[in-house]
């Protein structure tokens, strides 16, 4: 089910704004936009950027109730429930995060569905703790602890300070707790306000909106063997949004296809080969043109120059996604 021209359009402007700090903005374009999953997903995140966490958590239940398997969407949930002292809730949202990353896998990158982000059971395991640390369940968060130090890897070694400094708190804290025989559930009251404990204290979130719509609907994960395959990625910290790949203008139209060079003799023979020029416009097309899939007689290279990606990328596209992008070219 496609987006409309204006949707997409009030996408990419917010998606724009937000990069550019214009948090306010983005929300009312966001709010502009048909409320598909990705829009909705947008607006939580804007408006738990301003602090409005109440709003927030209604945008990203509306999300899950649109793909109740967009695990993402519950570590977000989470995180602002967790702001809002809703820590029972909080937890049951980070469970659900965790169990949604299939078996022998550390993370679930989304960079692949337009949102530059890779969750990982370290920052889940982490602000569970941090979460059961707040309601005195200090050996559970312990044993979350210890579970997220023994996952640090290269992607996640700059998350090692806090939790080292995190372990620390629950150490001392479960010695007061072993001193006061049996404390009173009030004791731990004044226990958070430790020195150095609030500090620490800030759940990992997503500050990041889709930059373009993902797919309908998630099934559950795929199969470990299919997450190997992510090389670990070189950025480590949470990752700066990549600006909205739409909100690039269009490139203005290429020039003429060269003489027939290396690159044009490998795909198919120089002969089926032609010109963006020859090919966008009114029939008649060249002889043995498909007139349905003209694309495909562009040069690899003008094809990548054209649509910004290979031909091979662009078949592995959803229908209605690669149809917009003809349209836009001139070539549907």
């Amino acid at each position: 089910s496609s987006m409309s021209d204006t949707s997409l359009q009030h996408w990419r402007e917010g998606v724009g704004a937000y990069n550019a700090g214009d948090v306010k903005k983005a929300i009312q374009e966001f709010k502009a936009a048909v409320p598909s999953k990705g829009i909705l997903f947008n607006l939580g995140v804007s408006t738990a950027k301003l602090g409005d966490n109440q709003a927030a958590i209604r945008h990203f239940d509306e999300v899950i109730r649109l793909d109740p398997n967009l695990a993402v969407a519950y570590l977000t949930r989470g995180a602002c429930k967790h702001h809002e002292r809703l820590f029972n809730e909080a937890i049951a949202d980070y469970d659900r995060a965790i169990s949604l990353i299939s078996n022998g896998s550390l993370s679930l990158d989304y960079s692949g569905d337009g949102l530059q982000f890779e969750m990982n059971r370290v920052d889940l395991l982490f602000n569970r703790a941090l979460a059961l640390k707040e309601m005195g369940r200090i050996q559970e968060a312990q044993e979350d602890v210890s579970r997220a130090k023994k996952m640090i890897d290269q992607r996640t070694k700059n998350r090692q300070p806090a939790i080292e400094k995190l372990s620390n708190q629950l150490e001392k804290l479960s010695l007061n707790a072993g001193n006061n025989a049996a404390p009173a559930p009030s004791s731990h009251m004044p226990q958070q306000s430790m020195p150095g404990s609030t500090s620490n204290g800030v759940p990992v979130s997503l500050q990041i909106p889709f930059s373009q719509p993902p797919p309908q609907a998630y099934s559950t994960p795929a199969a470990p063997e299919k997450q190997a395959t992510h090389a670990a990625p070189t950025q480590v910290s949470i990752p700066v949004p990549a600006p909205a790949p739409a909100s690039v203008p269009a490139p203005a139209p290429a020039p003429p296809a060269p003489a027939p060079s290396s690159t044009e003799s490998k795909s198919s023979g120089a002969k089926g080969i032609f010109s963006l020029e020859q090919l966008t416009g009114h029939p008649p097309f060249p002889d043995g043109v498909d007139p349905t899939k003209r694309e495909m007689y562009l040069s690899d290279e003008q094809f990548q120059q054209v649509f910004g990606c290979s031909k091979a990328d662009f078949q592995g596209m959803p229908q209605w996604k690669r149809d917009l992008l003809k349209k836009k070219k001139g070539l549907f």
